[in-house]
């Protein structure tokens, strides 16, 4: 980890942040880039963001407590199927 990464740990939740890093500017971005890394799930979401470390952070912290919130309510995922189409009927 270099100097300008942040490990986090957020809440008590099964997402939370680990890692947040500086990265270079993607081509044509200006400004201050960061990656962050939500652990927790099948596989860890990464993602970017402009702006400052504490900015990218509290995102991404928003961003887990968003995905923890959605995991407790017991809701379907958003690529589930709906409804019953198809479905064969035995009688």
């Amino acid at each position: 980890m270099t100097e300008s990464a942040l490990k986090v740990d957020t809440s008590d939740g099964y997402y939370r942040v680990a890692q947040v890093e500086k990265m270079s500017s993607p081509d044509g971005a200006k400004g201050n880039w960061f990656q962050y890394v939500i652990e927790g799930g099948y596989a860890p979401v990464t993602g970017a963001k402009p702006g400052t470390q504490k900015q990218v952070s509290a995102y991404a912290r928003q961003l887990a407590d968003e995905l923890n919130a959605r995991r407790s309510s017991g809701g379907a995922s958003p690529s589930a199927p709906r409804g019953r189409k198809n479905q064969l009927v035995l009688k």
